[in-house]
């Protein structure tokens, strides 16, 4: 037998109209949270002295300010961290609780044109193609300044500060997939966060240490090995794997934690070393600062609009198991189907809806959204104001944390080339705070950080349907929330309308779409049935709510670390005062001291454990108890030790199945507790298209710890997987890196 492959790297909101919730910025409960997305360069002016700065002259366009047709798209157009300062007490008086902004990092200062014949640079307004990991991007920070530094963190300091005194957290959009084109303007250059060069260009680098994954094009959009090894639209492809990318991805990260950052959007995750990011997600929870209150929260983009995209599979597995969670894209397209060009009906959306308990462990944790920066605006596509609103309703109480685009509460939208990208990324040009889009999110925001826990937590149960109406029903507890949407055009009866509402007459919660009052009767059984008529176009929502005096678990975050992170569990009824939380696995209980107690949320740092699933018990004091795994949620895992990832390689060839694929289990939950199925097991290994009996995959493993492991091979269609023979492998995980070239290989012959 060979020696083994192995590469490694160590390394309140307030309106006086409603009253709400207030819970702690730092706190992680995400499930309560209404994001909103902006790009920086198009929100709002605050600073013009960085406009055109010293560093990168030559790449703002001032037309771009009134969204002129004669102004260079792809140039900037003068938005900033001042101008999201300025702004803050709109985006509260809206109801955002969340404010996730493009990548503030500094980025690439020279233009490049991809048609030199029709010569318009294209600058990064967008943020996507950094140059420096510890640097601010100039134009959106103090790159105007005499007195600071062109690069400094001033502006984006004074941006969080305002935007956590009014209670709104800040997410980060991080893009580790990659730096610069590598075929112009500045070639891939990149700085880590000291300001040490790791490339000077991609060609330099492809002749030195090899930072960067090859430039072949992506032929394949569903081959795993493509997406994630090939580079993204001429973008130089980093090698999260190499020892000085991973040390340099995390670094930044962990300073942005340290400027108050609460969580991070990873940018184009599907196309990042998918076991690297398990790392990834442990480092960002394991060194986030006590500042920010020792959390975080992680989402993903992983584009795949319906459900059977080649990749589903892999998306549902890395969604549950890596720490991060992700934006929706199937349901995104559902929306666009339903509300937008109406090819699809609501049971096709209702379909959609029940599926996701299957799929996922923690569905709510995913990020929902109608439209973004890469996709037209809902109003392109249907220039109908009342059908948005359908769909912003929709998002705002249904299932998931939504996520609101820039502008859209001001009917924001540019229609020219089809109105996709540059042009779905137009200036906002006004901030009323008087239309009808603006006040629904103000509604239901209230609702969501308000006493009533549906939205935030509870399950989603259609009630009422037909192909232009759907009812559902939010219920988390006591807690229930009933939504009618008639999308029609004529009226609908909806009668016999079932509901976990008690008996009682409800107004229409929102008042702003023709909604309509429901009186419920008592139908026996803890329901109750009503008869309501729903006018075309309009949407109603009742609410009810009551004081829990049973715990409920509503969110979980992590659901995976080592001994000592710090753990949010949020939900309702787990009493003012502290009670008791147990760690359970089979007969053995671990009492874990709080750090936190309140009726809505428990933290806690993860005690010292075996590795493992383990149930989490709350006892509320007085005597009633709720266990997580009671409500159908997978237990909390306990690792080891902090992740670091390591390359396994194995030269196997395989047999006359062609579908079959390699994949890694083990003695520890980090590799899976020695299962035998495609789901629980590490992989499947990706194959080297250069040596078709060359398998390999980048896993995420407890550091300084000895793992004892088999591989395994299979087809994962059946899910079946069969062991190797022979002993266990072993292997000791370095605390520090062994260097970026040293390879080895285990030998597959096990299998035959």
């Amino acid at each position: 037998m060979k020696t083994p492959v192995i590469r490694s790297a160590a390394a309140l909101f307030a309106w006086a109209a409603f009253a709400v919730l207030t819970l702690p910025s730092s706190a992680t409960d995400f499930r309560r949270e209404v994001i909103y997305q902006v790009l920086t360069d198009r929100f709002y002016d605050g600073n013009t002295a960085n406009n055109n700065p010293v560093e990168s002259p030559g790449m703002y366009d001032p037309l771009g300010a009134s969204n002129s047709p004669s102004a260079n798209w792809r140039a900037y157009f003068g938005g900033d961290f001042a101008g999201l300062t300025a702004k803050m007490q709109y985006l509260a008086d809206m109801g955002v609780t969340c404010l996730w902004i493009s990548p503030p990092l500094n980025n690439r200062n020279s233009y490049y044109s991809p048609d030199w014949n029709n010569y318009k640079p294209y600058a990064p307004y967008a943020g996507y193609e950094m140059r420096h990991l510890g640097e601010i991007e100039e134009h959106f920070g103090d790159g105007g300044s005499a007195t600071l530094p062109h690069n400094g963190w001033a502006a984006f300091d004074t941006m969080v500060a305002a935007a956590h005194a009014k209670g709104i957290k800040i997410v980060v959009d991080f893009a580790p997939n990659h730096s610069s084109q590598f075929n112009a303007a500045e070639y891939g250059l990149l700085y880590n966060t000291t300001g040490t060069l790791l490339a000077a260009s991609y060609s330099a680098d492809q002749a030195g240490d090899r930072i960067y994954h090859a430039d072949a094009p992506i032929t394949d959009w569903n081959s795993p090995y493509q997406v994630q090894y090939f580079p993204l639209f001429g973008l130089s492809d980093l090698k999260q794997e190499h020892p000085k990318v991973d040390s340099a991805l995390k670094a930044s990260l962990t300073l942005l934690a340290s400027h108050g950052v609460d969580g991070f959007r990873i940018d184009a995750s599907k196309h990042v070393n998918w076991g690297w990011m398990y790392s990834m997600a442990n480092s960002i929870y394991t060194n986030a600062p006590a500042a920010a209150g020792n959390s975080s929260f992680l989402f993903g983009e992983w584009v795949a609009d319906s459900t059977s995209d080649p990749m589903y599979w892999d998306y549902k597995k890395f969604t549950n198991k890596s720490g991060v969670t992700g934006l929706d894209f199937p349901l995104r397209q559902m929306i666009e189907d339903v509300f937008g060009t109406g090819v699809k009906s609501f049971y096709d959306l209702d379909a959609l809806v029940n599926s996701y308990p299957g799929d996922y462990d923690w569905e709510g944790d995913l990020v929902t959204f109608i439209d973004n920066h890469d996709r037209p605006r809902f109003l392109t596509v249907n220039p109908s104001q009342a059908k948005l609103h359908a769909a912003m309703v929709f998002l705002l109480a249904g299932r998931g944390i939504p996520c609101l685009y820039y502008g859209t509460e001001q009917y924001l939208y540019n229609n020219t080339s089809g109105g996709g990208d540059p042009y779905n990324r137009p200036m906002m040009t006004s901030f009323s705070t008087t239309t009808t889009a603006y006040k629904i999110v103000q509604k239901l925001s209230a609702l969501r950080r308000g006493a009533n826990s549906a939205l935030a937590y509870g399950t989603l149960q259609q009630r009422w349907l037909n192909n232009n109406v759907y009812v559902f029903e939010r219920k988390f507890g006591a807690d229930v929330v009933l939504v009618a949407i008639n999308k029609g055009a004529g009226t609908v009866a909806a009668n016999n309308l079932v509901t976990a509402l008690p008996a009682g007459t409800y107004p229409d919660y929102l008042g702003l779409l023709n909604g309509q009052t429901l009186v419920t009767a008592d139908n026996g059984g803890g329901t109750s049935k009503g008869n309501v008529n729903l006018p075309p176009d309009s949407v109603s929502v009742w609410t009810y709510s009551a004081t829990e005096t049973t715990p409920f678990f509503g969110s979980l975050s992590p659901v995976a670390a080592q001994a000592g992170v710090k753990v949010s569990v949020a939900g309702a009824g787990f009493g003012s005062t502290a009670g008791t939380l147990q760690f359970l696995s089979g007969t053995t209980t671990t009492n874990v001291a709080a750090a936190s107690w309140s009726d809505s949320l428990i933290t806690f740092n993860v005690p010292a454990v075996a590795n493992g699933a383990w149930d989490l018990k709350v006892i509320r004091s007085g005597g009633a108890s709720a266990t997580l795994s009671g409500q159908t949620f997978n237990k909390f895992t306990v690792y080891q030790a902090a992740l670091v990832p390591v390359t396994f390689s194995v030269n196997w060839t395989p047999g006359s199945n062609p579908n079959e694929k390699i994949y890694l289990t083990g003695d520890t939950s980090e590799l899976g507790a020695w299962s035998a199925n495609s789901y629980g097991a590490v992989g499947p290994f990706l194959r080297d298209p250069a040596n078709p009996n060359h398998w390999f995959l980048t896993v995420s493993v407890p550091v300084g710890k000895t793992i004892n492991f088999k591989f395994l091979r299979g087809d994962p269609a059946t899910g079946i997987l069969t062991y190797e023979g022979g002993s266990n492998r072993s292997y000791f995980v370095p605390t520090t890196a062994p260097g970026a070239n040293q390879e080895r290989f285990y030998d597959g012959n096990n299998f035959q």
